[in-house]
């Protein structure tokens, strides 16, 4: 699969696709798409020519709305004029760099099927007479067992990158509290104020607790279910609040002074743990 480039109604050059890669950087992923190109001869006795930078992509499964990927870039312009006697071959490959939210969310979207890019190339083109932007649409699909390839090329099965969502901007009135600690939370994770990340995440937890659970103290009756003579009897949600209550019991220390037994030091992956979970917790059911 590929496509064409056209200048003013008229095809000048036809891509084939070649390759599909992903590759790992610093703090992200790069998606490259490889071309060959075959340029065509001259007609009508009208030199015609074109240059291409950059390609917006969109992603799409059989099972899904197309999705806006972001804009791709050739490392150099990529320029191609008709000839009456000749035509032009070149390799193209238009890069297009992810980061592990934006990979994440494309995984969500593919839920294990096929993958089908379209690649809108945009550049400029003319005839001698005319110049007009140049608006292509060229397509590639990959099939799932190729794609899980790339993404162990890549390394992205070495990380498990699953998206856990802050709450909306618009909440209501019972939400608002629970919505303004979680991003206080959140703001003392990415200032390495990790105790006071976890102090914060007990806040959210407590709060969304006692909401779904209807107890102050609800923690403490889910906990008890743990009790080995009972807990045979738990059903899922039973189990499901265990956990909840457990995440409270872990941030409790973090909300107390030393003399009341509570924890001064917190590294950035306890506090990553706290904070993911707290926001499974209130997105969760």
């Amino acid at each position: 699969m590929g496509g064409s480039i056209t200048v003013n109604s008229m095809i000048i050059a036809e891509s084939n696709r070649e390759q599909i890669w992903l590759k790992s950087l610093l703090a992200g992923y790069e998606l490259n798409f490889n071309f060959s190109l075959q340029g065509l001869p001259e007609r009508n006795g009208k030199k015609r020519w074109a240059t291409i930078s950059t390609a917006r992509v969109h992603a799409k499964t059989a099972k899904s709305r197309e999705y806006d990927l972001g804009l791709a870039h050739l490392e150099t312009p990529l320029s191609v004029e008709t000839h009456p006697d000749r035509s032009i071959h070149a390799q193209i490959t238009f890069h297009l760099p992810l980061v592990g939210a934006q990979l994440s969310k494309l995984e969500e979207i593919r839920d294990g099927h096929d993958i089908e890019f379209k690649i809108m190339i945009k550049g400029i083109g003319g005839d001698g007479e005319y110049t007009n932007p140049v608006h292509d649409e060229w397509r590639v699909k990959i099939s799932r067992s190729d794609w899980v390839d790339r993404l162990k090329q890549a390394d992205y099965m070495d990380i498990l990158l699953l998206e856990v969502p802050m709450l909306p901007k618009d909440v209501s009135d019972e939400w608002i509290d629970i919505k303004e600690h979680l991003e206080e939370a959140q703001k003392h994770f990415v200032n390495r104020e990790y105790r006071a990340c976890v102090s914060t995440c007990r806040d959210v937890i407590q709060e969304t607790g006692q909401m779904r659970y209807g107890k102050k103290s609800w923690s403490n009756v889910l906990l008890d279910k743990l009790d080995k003579n009972a807990r045979n009897e738990m059903n899922k949600e039973d189990r499901a609040g265990a956990i909840w209550g457990a995440l409270r019991h872990y941030t409790h220390q973090a909300h107390h002074s030393k003399s009341e037994g509570g924890e001064k030091l917190y590294t950035r992956s306890e506090a990553k743990l706290a904070l993911i979970l707290t926001a499974a917790f209130v997105n969760y059911g």
